[in-house]
């Protein structure tokens, strides 16, 4: 086997991980876009987090959270994303 072809089998596992600990984790997920006028846009989500804001996936992806939430909320989001761009590190936060 080739050194390319390793690599390619090592890197579809590496997805395949990282797709089945996203899509069956407990926790509400999401990967999240930082536009260029520091709007962020959601790019994938969760199941948990799908369900627990009742919405399909193609109704979710390429929205804001503007577009999302009550404008208070989506202000508290949207100041954690922030904390999580700048920190780079991942948030872990309520929204009710």
């Amino acid at each position: 086997m080739t050194h390319e072809k390793e690599t390619e089998i090592e890197l579809r596992q590496s997805r395949d991980r990282y797709s089945t600990l996203f899509e069956h984790s407990p926790f509400n997920l999401a990967v999240i876009g930082v536009c260029p006028n520091d709007c962020f846009v959601y790019e994938d989500a969760n199941t948990a987090l799908l369900k627990s804001l009742g919405f399909a996936r193609d109704g979710f992806v390429g929205r804001m959270p503007q577009e999302i939430f009550a404008p208070e909320t989506a202000k508290h989001v949207s100041k954690h994303y922030r904390t999580c761009v700048m920190t780079k590190s991942i948030m872990d936060f309520e929204v009710t």
